[in-house]
C-alpha cells in the first residue's frame, strides 16, 4: 500500500507540475526531479517538492522550515529522515506540524545568525510540537518562549540508527533568555549529553529528569543559575563543567566518576564538599572562583592524573592527590606548550597559581614519580612538602612571595628544574637534586 500511495503521489505532484497529457508527465520524470528514492521494486521515481505535500506521512532528507508555506507542507506527516531547522520568523505557526513524532536528524529551532535577532525573528512559542516523541538531537537557541511546554511528549533525544549522523543525544538550550526553568521537559527520560548556556533569566533546572550517566554536562554564562539540584541523579560523567554562573553550592551532587570537572568564573561559588563522594576523578580543573574558599579532600580517588587550581582569591587549601597507574594526554601551562603523555606511575601535572590566600600545599601525589608541577605567585603560600616525590619531568616554583619552605625529603631528579623569585626562600634543600637543565634565581641565596 505504501509503494502505491507513493506512487501516486509523484504522479499527482508531476500532473500538477506539467499538465495531465501523457507526454508531459513522461517529461516531469526528467526535468522536474529534485532526489530519486526507491520503491523497492528497482525502479526509480521522483521525489515530490518540498513545497508539496508530505504524502504517506513520511518526509525524507532534511527540511528548513524558513517560511509558513514550507510548514504547511508538513500537516499529516509523522516522520522527518533528516534534520529539521526552524529558524523562526513573524507570526511563526507549529501548529502543522501537530502529528509529527519522529525527527531521525537533528531539530534545530531557532537560529545563531545575528541577523535574525530580533522580536519578530525569534520562534516565541514551541506550541504545536506537543506530538514529537523522539530527535537524534534537540537545540534550542534564541526561543524566546516562556516554557517548554510544546516539547511535553519528547520522551528521547538519542542517536537514531536509522538516521544520517553518526552521533546524537545531545540537549542544548542556549540564548533563550525568558525561560526560568526547564519545566516541559518533564516526560524526557533518555539523552547522554546536556549543554545549557547564556540564558539570561534561567534560574534552575527544575523540569529536567537527568539520567544516572552522561557523556557531558555544561552549564556555561548562566547569570541568574543558582539551582543545580536536578543534577543529583547523576553517578557517571565524562566532562562537567560549571563555568560563569550563580552557582552558590554543589550541595545534593552525588557524583562518583567523572574523566574532568571543571569549575570556572563562578563568582558566587563557596561550597564544592559534594565533591568528596567522587570515587574516580582524571582531571580537576578549579579557576577564578572569587569567593571559594575550601576544595575537599579526594580520599577515595586514587587516580587523578592532573589538578589545575588558579586565581581563586579567597582559596585556603588544594586537595592532596594521590596518582595512579593512568596514561593520558594532558597540555601544559608551561610556556613551551609542550603536550605530556604520561606511560608511568604518578600523575601528570599539579598547577596551582595566583591563589593569594593559600599557605600551604601538601601531599601532592601518594607515589614516588609525577610528570610537572607548576606552582606560582601565591603571595601568602610558606610552605610546600612534596612528600614521597623521588622523580620529576619539571619542577617549577616561581615568584611565591611569601614561601619559606620546601620540603623535598625524596627527590633526587629533576628533568626542568626551575626555583626562581621566591625572595624568602634559601634554594640549599636543592643541593641534593640531580637535574638536565634547571635556573635559580632571585631567591634569598
Amino acid at each position: 500500500m505504501k509503494q502505491q500511495s507513493r506512487r501516486r503521489s509523484s504522479l499527482v505532484s508531476f500532473a500538477n507540475c506539467h499538465g495531465s497529457s501523457a507526454w508531459l508527465i513522461a517529461a516531469a520524470l526528467l526535468g522536474c526531479a529534485r532526489e530519486q528514492v526507491s520503491l523497492g521494486s528497482g525502479q526509480e521515481v521522483a521525489k515530490s517538492d518540498p513545497l508539496s505535500a508530505c504524502g504517506d506521512g513520511v518526509f525524507e532528507g532534511d527540511l528548513t522550515g524558513s517560511d509558513q508555506q514550507r510548514l504547511d507542507s508538513l500537516q499529516g506527516c509523522t516522520e522527518v529522515t533528516g534534520d529539521l531547522q526552524l529558524p523562526g520568523f513573524a507570526g511563526m505557526d507549529l501548529s502543522p506540524l501537530s502529528e509529527l513524532r519522529i525527527v531521525r536528524g537533528e531539530l534545530h529551532v531557532g537560529s545563531s545568525n545575528p541577523s535574525d535577532w530580533t522580536a519578530d525573528g525569534m520562534p516565541s512559542s514551541l506550541a504545536g510540537l506537543e506530538g514529537l516523541e523522539q530527535v537524534n538531537g534537540l537545540t534550542l537557541e534564541h526561543v524566546m518562549a516562556t516554557d517548554l511546554s510544546g516539547l511535553a511528549g519528547l520522551q528521547r533525544v538519542a542517536r537514531d540508527p536509522l538516521g544520517p549522523h553518526a552521533e546524537g543525544g545531545k540537549v542544548r538550550i542556549t540564548n533563550c533568555d525568558l525561560l526560568l526553568d526547564l519545566s516541559g521537559l518533564d516526560s524526557l527520560v533518555s539523552f547522554d549529553a546536556l549543554e545549557i548556556a547564556g540564558n539570561a533569566q534561567l534560574e534552575s533546572l527544575n523540569g529536567l529528569r537527568v539520567p544516572p550517566t552522561l557523556r557531558s554536562v555544561f552549564l556555561g554564562g548562566g547569570p541568574a543559575l543558582k539551582d543545580v539540584s536536578a543534577l543529583a541523579s547523576l553517578r557517571d560523567v565524562q566532562h562537567l563543567v560549571l563555568q560563569e554562573t550563580a552557582i552558590e553550592t554543589l550541595d545534593g551532587l552525588q557524583l562518583e566518576n567523572a574523566e574532568i570537572v571543571n569549575l570556572t568564573l563562578n563568582d558566587d561559588l563557596t561550597d564544592v564538599e559534594s565533591l568528596s563522594s567522587l570515587v574516580s576523578l582524571r582531571t580537576l580543573i578549579v579557576r577564578s572562583n572569587a569567593r571559594l574558599r575550601e576544595l575537599p579532600e579526594l580520599d577515595d580517588v586514587d587516580d587523578i592524573s592532573a589538578v589545575s587550581v588558579v586565581d581563586n582569591a579567597e582559596l585556603r587549601s588544594v586537595p592532596s592527590i594521590r596518582g595512579g597507574q593512568r596514561s593520558g594526554l594532558l597540555v601544559s601551562a608551561l610556556e613551551s606548550g609542550e603536550v605530556l603523555v604520561n606511560n608511568g606511575i604518578g600523575f601528570d601535572f599539579f598547577e596551582v597559581g595566583g591563589n593569594p590566600k593559600l599557605t600551604r600545599i601538601a601531599g601532592i601525589g601518594s607515589l614516588p614519580e609525577g610528570r610537572v608541577i607548576v606552582i606560582y605567585e601565591n603571595a601568602s603560600l610558606t610552605e610546600i612538602d612534596l612528600g614521597p616525590l623521588s622523580a620529576l619531568q619539571g619542577l617549577h616554583i616561581v615568584g611565591n612571595a611569601g614561601l619559606t619552605s620546601v620540603q623535598l625529603p625524596q627527590l633526587q631528579r629533576v628533568m626542568e628544574l626551575q626555583v626562581r623569585d621566591n625572595p624568602l626562600l634559601s634554594t640549599s634543600a636543592f643541593a641534593g637534586v640531580q637535574s638536565l637543565s634547571g635556573q635559580l634565581s632571585g631567591n634569598l641565596d
